[in-house]
């Protein structure tokens, strides 16, 4: 499955935990590692679950504060955007 799985798992994971259209990164590494445990970062070529959002190009990223600590989100871009434009 490769990148094309880690994508897709992160897709699922929105659709399963969002809340107004963003679920919380933390939650959805959790719930991906629950439901395909075979998807990982490190199958992307990262280290972590942001690192996938970010790399992707597919995803918003966003941090907010909760807890007195900074959380990410992240929601499904609506549309794709042309990188150097």
């Amino acid at each position: 499955m490769g990148a094309a799985g880690c994508v897709s798992a992160l897709r699922e994971a929105i659709f399963a935990l969002a809340v107004d259209g963003w679920a919380s990164v933390d939650a959805a590494a959790d719930w991906i590692s629950a439901q395909y445990p075979d998807q990982t970062p490190e199958k992307y070529g990262c280290r972590t679950w942001r690192q996938v959002i970010h790399e992707s190009r597919r995803f918003d990223l966003r941090y907010r504060d909760e807890d007195c600590r900074k959380q990410a989100w992240y929601q499904e871009r609506t549309k794709v955007q042309k990188v150097g434009r």
